[in-house]
Parts: C-alpha cells; structure tokens; sequence
C-alpha cells in the first residue's frame, strides 16, 4: 500500500517541478576542479622527486642488507613504469634480475630445473629489517613436492618433500647406504675412542732418547682437534701443523753412540727438533731432503767441531757418531762422509716408513702410524692422501655458533667410535629432537638449512651477506 504522503492528489506537493531549472552548487565547474586536482597531484610529485624524497612512494622501508640506497630507488628499479604495467597485469617483475645481479653473484639453482624463478618472486622487499634469505617453504615446496627435471634424466635427489619430520623428508645422503657414501673416505688411521678416554693420552713431553715411555699424559677433549672457524658456521680444516704435530711430531734419533756431553746433547738436539711434514701435493721425500740437509751440516758446519770424535775431531772433514754406523773410525775423505750421510738416511728412513718394530720405541712418529701406504703408486715413498673431508653436508646448511649450548657428546657419538670409517655426523632423526613443530620447537623452514643459490654466500639466521662484486656500497 503506497505512503499516505505519496499518492496522485498530493504528488505534485512532494515533486519539485522546476527542479532540472534551478542552478545546483556542484553541477558546475567539474573541468576547472578537476584539472586543479591533476595539477596539485603532479605538483606535489614534482616537489618530492626535486627533494629527493622518494620514500613517500614506498611500501615500508628496505631491508637491512640494502638500506644503503633506501633513498635510491634506480638502484633495483631501472626500468620506467614496471610497477604500472604490473598493475595493468603484466607478468614481469618490477625489479628486473640484472638488477640484483650487478651486485649478487648468484648461481642458478639447477640447470634441470624446469623453470627459473625471478629474484624478486623469492626475495621480496619494502617489508622492513627481514632477512630476505628467509623465504616461505611454499616458494621451496612448489616444486619439490613433486619434483621432475627439464632432461629426463634420472633424479638424484628425493622426488617428494612436503615438510621436516620423519615422513616427509628424507635422511641425509651420507647415512643412506644406497648412496655409496655412508663410510668415512679418510684414510688417516684415527681412533676417537682412544683420544677421547677420561685419563687421558700420553704425550711427547718427557719421553727419553731411547723411547722410554715414561710420559705425562693430557686430557682431551672435542675442542682440542675440532674448533670454530672465525665466522662460527663451519669447523676449521685439520692439518698436521694445527692439530697433530704436538703429540706426533716427525721426529727420529740419528744411529750410533755418541761420547761426550756436547756430542750426546747435539745427538740428543737432532731427535728432538721435528722434521717438515709433507705439504699438500708432496710425499716422503720432502721430508727425507729435509733431513739428508741437516746430516749434511752436521759434517760441514764448523760450529759442531766438538760432535766429532776421533783423529779428526775439532777439524770439519771428520765424521760424527761412532757404533756400528763408523766401526772403522773416522775418516777424512768427502766419499765417506757421503756414505755416512747415505746410512744415517737409511736408518731415518727405517724409522719413518716402516711400520713400529722393538728397535723403534717411539712409534708415534713414524708415517704409518697414522697415513696408509698407496698400493696402486709405483713411487719408493707413497703414501695415500688423507682425503678428510672439510665439509660433509655440501647441500646443506649448519652453523656451530647457534648450537654452542650443546655438548659435542649430544650429537656426535665419538667416545665410542674406534674405526676410521664411523661417520660422526649425525642423522636427520637428531636434528629433529629440536626442530620440529610445536611451540617448544626450534624453527623449520627450508632456509634454515638450504640454499638455493649453488654459489652464494651461506645464509645463517639473523644476518644478511650479501657478496659485493663491484666494490662495498658503504663507501668503505
């Protein structure tokens, strides 16, 4: 039923008639107010751009890593208009990949992959002090939850990874046996067990010339071999030098008897002061050429006249040492000093590539009580290279530093190992005692542990490294 104040007799009462005749307040004047807008817009445009100004435009500020040129947007945006053509629905990214490229040397991340994302589509900015290696797992997963290759070759990895617990992501390569890499490729004879007792280890401090085992002994522990490099991520190199040599240096005692204090305090100088260790790339000779030069200036040096016995002590052609070595005394002439030479070299040699006998008491320093001999070499000294790995996880990320309130005894199972080839590196079933989901959990993600770019610089949480090729933007 129509409104009592609405019907045919008073229609003409609530009906302007003359409406469309009256002049409106805003019915006039749209052109003129509008191009005022048009100016005042481009105006205030144009005042910030002279100013420099340009984080009015900005969605939020940059991250950390790049807050250098947070003012300089033609740093990343160098192509006129991108972000407009994107909004028009455009399908490249604002910010092109050369221009991240110009300063990050990052790699692809498989050449099999099937398609290579944008930067940008990964790493996205104007979202504050974000790590942008931190990306989300959906960014990871879209590919690996079911993951194909570009070629038709066979995967080498696992073809479907949708999370990090026991059923959705795989064990790492070195403890699967079907990988052909689940033992220790070192060839250094090493016993954690032995190294690790809580008495401790004897040392070769206080050892006696004839072998004696009379020495004291030392404690260690995991941080005596095994320590942090600078950057707190990965675990130096070992190397002989660092790690070995102050309770196995390279040292051998010269053959024969020596009369005298100062002859058997010279003797006693030459065992004591290690030999060279061979350096990457050498074998036993560079040790033996060390020696054969110390014999040598035994013979010619005159300041060791007083190591001389017999007729010619005190002159510089006679011949140190006596016993069996010399049983025909002393002689002048440089053939027999070179055969001397030739026969302490022999009985050096004896002592260092031999394997332990009762005539050498102090076998800790000799070559094959820690190095194998190589079968398939041809060379008179050759010895397999140690082949110890400086990295066991290549695809994988791990940082020490964030793990220190750890015991190594946690997670490595080294008092108990007594083989070369035990892998100490634990499994994925160990790193999940603390990684996992829950709100006691430490974090999950992919980038915790992986990187997707092959050649760029390990990302650990919290810091951002960028790898400058064009010099520092700090101006530095």
């Amino acid at each position: 039923m129509p409104s009592a104040f609405r019907n045919p007799k008073n229609l003409s009462e609530w009906i302007d008639l003359a409406r469309y005749g009256k002049a409106r307040p805003f019915s006039l004047g749209w052109g003129p107010r509008i191009l005022g807008v048009t100016i005042l817009s481009l105006g205030f445009v144009g005042v910030v751009l002279l100013l420099g100004k340009n984080s009015v435009f900005q969605a939020g500020h940059l991250s950390l890593g790049h807050a250098s040129f947070n003012n300089d947007c033609a740093q990343c945006h160098t192509q006129p208009f991108a972000t407009a053509a994107r909004l028009l629905g455009a399908k490249h990214s604002s910010v092109p990949d050369q221009s991240c490229q110009t300063c990050h040397n990052s790699g692809l991340h498989q050449t099999a992959s099937l398609f290579q994302p944008t930067c940008a589509s990964c790493h996205t900015e104007h979202k504050g002090d974000i790590p942008l290696g931190r990306i989300p797992d959906s960014n990871c997963l879209d590919c690996h939850k079911d993951l194909h290759r570009n070629d038709q070759q066979l995967l080498t990895v696992s073809k479907s990874i949708t999370g990090f617990d026991a059923k959705t992501h795989p064990e790492m390569a070195i403890h699967q046996p079907s990988s052909g890499r689940n033992l220790d490729p070192g060839t250094i004879r090493f016993n954690h067990n032995i190294h690790l007792k809580p008495e401790g280890i004897p040392t070769v401090i206080g050892v006696l010339p004839n072998g004696d085992a009379n020495r004291t002994k030392q404690v260690l522990n995991c941080v005596n071999c095994h320590r942090q490099e600078k950057a707190g991520n990965l675990m130096e190199a070992i190397s002989f030098e660092d790690h070995c040599q102050s309770c196995h240096p390279v040292s051998v005692r010269l053959a024969g008897t020596f009369s005298g204090e100062v002859a058997q305090s010279l003797a006693e100088a030459f065992r004591v002061k290690a030999a060279i260790h061979p350096a990457k790339g050498q074998d036993g000779s560079a040790t033996l050429g060390e020696l054969r030069n110390r014999l040598d200036g035994l013979m010619r040096d005159p300041k060791q006249a007083k190591f001389l016995i017999g007729p010619f002590a005190g002159t510089i052609n006679g011949i140190p040492g006596g016993g069996p070595i010399s049983s025909d005394g002393p002689k002048s002439n440089e053939t027999t000093q070179t055969e001397w030479i030739r026969t302490q070299l022999a009985f050096l040699e004896r002592q260092l590539f031999q394997p332990a006998t009762q005539m050498f008491a102090q076998t800790t320093s000799g070559c094959l009580y820690c190095h194998t001999v190589d079968p398939k070499s041809v060379a008179p000294i050759a010895l397999m290279p140690s082949k110890i790995p400086s990295r066991w996880n290549k695809n994988a990320l791990f940082g020490h530093q964030g793990h220190q309130f750890i015991d190594c005894k946690d997670c490595h199972e080294a008092t108990v190992s007594k083989k070369t080839s035990d892998i100490l590196i634990p499994p994925i079933k160990k790193c999940m005692d603390c990684h996992h989901q829950g709100s006691n959990g430490a974090r999950v993600n992919c980038s915790e542990c992986h990187q997707y770019h092959p050649d760029s610089v390990p990302f650990l949480p919290g810091h951002s490294f960028p790898r400058l090729s064009k010099g520092n933007r700090h101006g530095s």
